[in-house]
């Protein structure tokens, strides 16, 4: 007994879809949702912390002197959040040049946003040194050094997939693929700043807003 199967006329469709119509790009979406469930815990441990201190942040006892208020240092911290808020910027310019198929244009501004994350893992270094403390001194030294280590992993992981793509479309062109990957890559850059700015505002001016009951 035969069986008669439906059909549906998919000959009129594009071969591939960019944004939210690309399965790559949900996906990133939802990767992007978890990482930033992983930052709100980050955040709540950071306030839990700030409950159980009567000091904010908790005086640094372990060397001499004794430093009564080691809030880390907010000349580096801002520096490198505006380096960090620059790649983003360039990524939004090569996402726009990708959907024009702008071969020069995105290489150029992949180029300047590599450019700019390396520089800002540069200087997260230089943030870690900032804090007055090692992160393994107390509670306070542990969760802030942890926000900074996981923002660092995903500086690293944007700077390797844009090298990456620089040099494969430095080689064979920009296609309909690739163009998509720079624009789904431009997403993940957007939020790597974004993210930023609040984890940014809890590192560097929590010690001195959560300072009084």
């Amino acid at each position: 007994m035969s069986e008669t199967r439906s059909t549906i006329d998919v000959s009129e469709l594009a071969p591939s879809a960019l944004d939210h119509r690309s399965p790559i790009w949900i996906g990133n979406a939802l990767l992007l949702a978890i990482e930033t469930t992983m930052f709100a815990i980050l955040v709540a441990t950071y306030m839990y912390f700030r409950g159980n201190f009567h000091d904010w942040p908790p005086p640094q006892v372990n060397y001499q002197p004794i430093n009564l208020h080691p809030s880390p240092d907010l000349v580096w911290g801002f520096l490198n959040f505006i380096v960090i808020l620059g790649a983003a910027f360039f990524m939004l310019l090569a996402d726009r040049a990708s959907l024009r198929f702008d071969k020069p244009s995105v290489l150029r501004w992949t180029g300047c946003t590599v450019a700019f994350g390396l520089l800002a893992i540069v200087l997260r270094f230089r943030e870690f040194h900032g804090t007055q403390f090692r992160w393994d001194d107390n509670a306070y030294a542990s969760i802030v050094w942890a926000i900074l280590v996981m923002h660092l992993l995903h500086l690293l992981v944007g700077v390797c997939e844009d090298s990456l793509m620089l040099a494969y479309i430095s080689k064979y062109g920009l296609d309909d693929k690739h163009a998509r990957d720079v624009r789904v890559t431009a997403v993940y850059w957007y939020w790597i700043g974004l993210i930023w700015i609040p984890l940014f505002a809890i590192i560097y001016f929590g010690p001195y807003l959560l300072k009084m009951r």
